[in-house]
């Protein structure tokens, strides 16, 4: 469902319609540890990347990462997001542990998220076709030296998308 408030799309609460591909057991690894995709270093401090879904209806979710510089990015859309699940008004919240993985691929390569950004990626890949800025995906969130360098930019970047999609998380039903 879609809900108008100013902007084209400010958020969307979908029902499940489909379980997710792979759950990644996180008890002994680190992200470092079960992801093999890692970030080529941006080329500068005002460049960003930018993701593209690929489509199709594969149960795992595929995308790609683009680089530009910050004065030159093409039409995208961002992605505001909660890093957990929503829990039910009852207080619920048994498997909303920041430790539950999904795996996706990035240009090809394993990478694991969070659930509630799986959720959300699969949802959006229904719809947005271009561009999309997520920074978790985006980011290189092992680089301490890109993420001084790209969380100032936070505000040029929601500022300059198109549209910001913000992701509450899957609809609870009571």
């Amino acid at each position: 469902m879609e809900l108008e408030a100013g902007l084209e799309r400010v958020a969307l609460q979908p029902s499940r319609e489909e379980e997710h591909s792979q759950t990644v057991d996180t008890a002994s690894q680190s992200n470092t540890e079960r992801d093999h995709f890692r970030h080529t270093p941006l080329p500068g401090d005002r460049y960003i990347r930018l993701l593209r879904i690929v489509e199709g209806d594969a149960e795992c979710i595929s995308i790609t990462l683009h680089t530009f510089p910050l004065e030159q990015l093409p039409d995208y859309d961002a992605l505001s997001y909660t890093w957990g699940k929503a829990i039910s008004a009852d207080g619920d919240d048994d498997n909303n542990g920041p430790d539950i993985y999904y795996e996706i691929l990035i240009n090809t390569e394993p990478f694991s998220i969070t659930e509630n950004l799986y959720d959300g990626l699969a949802e959006l890949r229904k719809e947005v076709m271009g561009y999309l800025w997520v920074d978790a995906l985006c980011i290189d969130q092992t680089n301490i030296d890109e993420q001084a360098s790209q969380v100032p930019l936070m505000g040029d970047i929601y500022s300059s998308a198109s549209c910001v999609i913000i992701w509450l998380g899957e609809a609870i039903y009571e």
